[in-house]
């Protein structure tokens, strides 16, 4: 996937039928795809896409992981936050609440399905 957009962004596709209004002929071809996409079930429009995201993931992981063992950076932060840096801490905090308690309500809700 990230090869076909390096060899897409170095070897444009130019439209035969076009004539100069390369720009038009893709939104067009994408607003079609939109339309396409609004009407088929989540399950059949997102399945290959999230295969292949999960590659791109591992991929991702794996090479993040290799260059933190070999330049092993030193990792080293203060224990305690400052007084300006407050806001930031409890809208991270505030984040990270939100998506549990989303996640939570989300299994329950399964569970009471089942």
């Amino acid at each position: 996937m990230v090869i076909a957009l390096l060899v897409g962004y170095h070897c444009p596709v130019m439209l035969p039928f076009a004539h100069g209004t390369d720009v038009m002929v893709w939104f067009a071809i994408l607003m079609a795809y939109c339309i396409f996409a609004s009407v088929l079930p989540v399950w059949l429009l997102l399945r290959p896409r999230d295969y292949l995201s999960m590659y791109i993931l591992f991929a991702v992981l794996i090479v993040g992981y290799i260059g933190l063992f070999a330049y092993h950076p030193e990792i080293s932060t203060s224990p305690f936050i400052s007084s300006a840096n407050q806001l930031v801490a409890a809208l991270a905090l505030l984040t990270i609440s939100m998506w549990l308690a989303s996640t939570k309500s989300r299994l329950c809700t399964r569970q009471s399905r089942a």
